[in-house]
C-alpha cells in the first residue's frame, strides 16, 4: 500500500468481500473483514491528518510513534481525531444518531483475533456493512 488512496481502496474491497460473505451466510468472515476495513479507514484518516503519504512507508514510519501500529479501533479512533465527533453525533444533544451508535457498538468489539473465531452467535448486526466510504 503506497498511498492513502491505496489504503482507502483496500478498505472498500474488504467491505465488498464482507458483504459477499454475509450474503452467503458466512458472518464470521464478514465480521473479520469489515473490522479490518474499519481499521484501514482509520489508518487512512491518520495519514491524512498527519500529512503522510502512506501509513506503511519506511520514511513516514519515523514520523509516528508505535502507538499508531495497533489493531485497536478505539485507540485508532482517538488518534484519527474522530472520537469527539463520534461521541457528539451519538449523544442526545448531537441528535443521537442511533444507526451510528449501533454501528460503532458493533465494530468497536472487533479485534484482529476474530480471524480465529469459528462461530459468531450474534449475527444480527454487522449493520456497518451498509456504510459507504468515509471521506477525509
Amino acid at each position: 500500500m503506497n498511498t492513502i488512496a491505496d489504503i482507502q481502496e483496500l478498505a472498500s474491497k474488504r467491505v465488498q468481500e464482507a458483504r459477499v460473505l454475509l450474503n452467503n451466510n458466512l458472518p464470521e468472515g464478514a465480521y473479520y473483514l469489515a473490522g479490518y476495513a474499519a481499521e484501514l479507514t482509520l489508518k487512512a484518516r491518520i495519514c491524512n491528518l498527519l500529512d503522510m503519504d502512506s501509513f506503511y512507508a519506511p520514511a513516514d514510519i519515523k514520523k509516528v510513534s508505535g502507538a499508531y501500529f495497533t489493531h485497536d479501533l478505539g485507540q485508532l479512533l482517538t488518534l484519527s481525531g474522530w472520537r469527539k465527533r463520534l461521541e457528539t453525533e451519538m449523544s442526545p444533544s448531537g441528535g443521537a444518531n442511533l444507526l451510528l451508535a449501533t454501528n460503532w457498538q458493533t465494530i468497536c468489539r472487533w479485534s484482529e483475533k476474530k480471524r480465529y473465531d469459528c462461530v459468531i452467535t450474534d449475527v444480527t448486526p454487522i449493520p456497518f456493512l451498509s456504510i459507504g466510504r468515509v471521506d477525509f
